[in-house]
């Protein structure tokens, strides 16, 4: 099976009419199959009246559709996202009456500079995400969890996008940041029992070795000894030219499905780079190099930085 996640943002409507409804929470997933094509799309429904669906869903995505209906704070907010987490590859969907000029002129020398362009089209939508393709990162098992539940007569089942590498049945995995290891008893894709699921696959995993309340959201299931998590660690931090900057105090840290409250003691202008210092009561999951994002929801501009993690 091939795979691909999409974060839709900027319509409610248009992921039913492509696709069939899954699982809903703060976000809604729609699940696109044709052949041995099967699309994800993550839409983030509790935003903008929450910010962190928007960024679970780019988090989770490879591809992104975009769709204006009006130049507003929020088609703001999300370009200004999408361009700190460097997400190159999407489609934009013009509702009707929205100057294609003008949007043009807010994407360019971002990294949305380069999406195709198209009208408010149900069909050409499908067409065009089922033919998008797909890259995959080989390596070490990885699945950062995003929803988890108690099954009568299964146990403990967790459901998550393999971000890398593949997940097999009866594979030995570290929860992190809790260190503990587990075993995949089970898997299901697409509400079928497989024994393996690759790159990219959307994933349910019975877990046997932990209780469904230790497996909360923004944990990770992989491969042991993979992982780091810490409750303080260095980034190097490049703050939006639309933000207020940083200065000492309390933000949300958003990386993957993670989404902490952490404090930092740096300052650093609008526009302008520095390495900072991430301070977080509960441990924080990481790979050095990973990329995150620094967020202020009381703020006018929430995004506020993007991060790279040094460790």
């Amino acid at each position: 099976m091939d795979h691909l996640n999409v974060a839709l943002v900027g319509d409610k409507n248009i992921g039913k009419e492509i696709a069939k409804k899954g699982t809903q929470s703060d976000f809604t997933i729609y699940h696109l199959k044709s052949g041995e094509r099967i699309v994800s799309i993550l839409e983030p429904t509790l935003y903008p009246e929450k910010l962190q669906p928007l960024l679970y869903c780019i988090n989770m995505a490879k591809f992104v559709v975009l769709v204006v209906d009006s130049i507003d704070r929020f088609f703001g907010e999300t370009v200004v996202a999408l361009d700190l987490v460097r997400k190159r590859n999407g489609i934009v969907v013009l509702g009707d009456g929205v100057d294609e000029a003008q949007v043009k002129g807010f994407l360019k020398g971002t990294a949305l500079e380069g999406y195709e362009f198209i009208g408010k089209d149900a069909v050409l939508l499908r067409e065009k995400l089922l033919a998008v393709q797909t890259a995959y990162n080989e390596g070490k098992t990885k699945v950062p969890i995003d929803h988890s539940f108690l099954v009568k007569s299964v146990g403990p089942v967790v459901l998550g996008v393999v971000e890398r590498g593949t997940v097999k049945k009866h594979q030995e995995l570290e929860l992190y940041p809790k260190k503990k290891h587990i075993i995949a008893r089970s898997l299901q894709v697409q509400d079928e029992d497989v024994e393996e699921a690759g790159c990219g696959s959307r994933v349910g995993i019975a877990v046997k070795g932990a209780e469904v309340e230790e497996l909360e959201r923004g944990n990770v299931l992989a491969q042991p000894g993979s992982l780091k998590s810490a409750k303080e660690f260095k980034t190097k931090a490049k703050a939006s030219r639309v933000s207020a900057g940083i200065s000492p105090g309390f933000y949300s840290f958003s990386l993957g499905m993670q989404y902490e409250t952490v404090s930092v003691e740096g300052e650093i202008r609008a526009g302008e780079e520095s390495e900072l210092v991430i301070k977080s009561e509960r441990e924080i999951v990481f790979e050095p190099g990973e990329n995150a994002l620094l967020c202020k929801p009381e703020a006018k501009a929430r995004v506020v930085a993007a991060l790279e993690v040094i460790g």
